[in-house]
């Protein structure tokens, strides 16, 4: 025999250790969580994978807040207090104290407006997204869907342009930070609540559907389903930072929604099947069976006879 021709592999023996290759562990899902079936993949995955993925969109989003504050919102402030901020002010009795001879105070942008109307005798119209006016009896929040007076908090509180300036100058950073972040774990809570909502409805699709139907992987399918409208909202407060009109970015916002739900509904297919399948009726696997138990007593002899009975 030529010792260079390959030869078969002997059949294993009982007993004998299996290949360290059947022992390797399966592969977790990995990758982009941007179609049905990648979303539908953190069913099988651990809370840690769908946590990460969701820091990592709360972080872009957030960064994105804090890019649009700091370049058009907190330079309107910047203005206001080195600007127009007198040397006594405060709130006394929940009024506001401003100087008797103050005139009408406008700073702002197409972004961000802040207006101090002491005597509340100059009726403008909404001059950027969002506007702030200051009166002595409370405060007005206008933006392109109406407005909103809001009382001012009881009690004296006393202000000076000495201490006012340097104050906001050592915390505007910190401020900032925390508009960030603050819209990031808003985010982050509202992934999960949509999740939570989301799950019930889509639980019962995938039961009917034969498919991993458990509250877990199904609360995690449908918050993964957000990650895609995250991207789009971040996407759209970019384009918004950059130029685009309010109401682009309120268009957004539904589509934001619509999008999250459409990968929700389409990730419920993709599902794996659940392991407590009902047994076929028309399996021949149980015949068999049932045939193998009833000859299994008979010798490998087709024409031998049954023993006959004693006596």
């Amino acid at each position: 025999m030529n010792p260079d021709t390959p030869q078969p592999d002997a059949p294993r023996e009982e007993g004998a250790p299996i290949p360290e290759e059947a022992n390797e562990p399966a592969v977790e899902p990995a990758g982009f969580p941007f179609t049905p079936d990648g979303v539908a993949s953190f069913a099988v995955t651990g809370w840690g994978r769908l946590l990460k993925w969701q820091f990592i969109t709360a972080l872009a989003l957030g960064g994105t807040l804090l890019l649009l504050a700091a370049q058009h919102w907190a330079p309107v402030i910047d203005r206001f207090v080195h600007q127009h901020f007198p040397e006594q002010t405060g709130l006394n009795a929940g009024r506001l104290i401003w100087p008797a001879d103050g005139q009408l105070v406008t700073v702002g942008n197409s972004y961000f407006v802040l207006r101090v109307d002491p005597q509340h005798d100059s009726e403008t119209g909404l001059t950027g997204d969002v506007q702030v006016e200051l009166t002595r009896e409370d405060w007005t929040l206008r933006w392109v869907f109406g407005e909103q007076a809001f009382e001012y908090a009881p009690g004296t509180v006393e202000l000076d342009r000495a201490t006012a300036v340097p104050w906001w100058g050592s915390r505007r950073p910190f401020i900032l930070l925390a508009v960030g972040a603050g819209g990031g774990l808003l985010l982050l809570l509202g992934a999960l609540l949509f999740g939570g909502l989301a799950a019930w409805p889509m639980k019962a699709v995938a039961s009917y559907l034969n498919r991993e139907s458990a509250l877990g992987p199904v609360w995690r399918t449908a918050t993964a389903a957000t990650l895609p409208g995250i991207v789009l909202l971040t996407m759209g407060l970019l384009c918004y930072a950059i130029g685009l009109p309010l109401m682009g970015l309120l268009a957004v916002l539904p589509l934001c929604l619509l999008l999250s739900g459409g990968y929700a509904f389409l990730a419920v297919f993709q599902l794996p099947k659940s392991e407590d399948t009902a047994a076929d009726p028309f399996d021949e696997g149980a015949g068999e069976e049932e045939e193998t138990d009833e000859t299994a007593g008979r010798g490998d002899n087709p024409f031998a006879a049954d023993e006959p009975e004693d006596g």
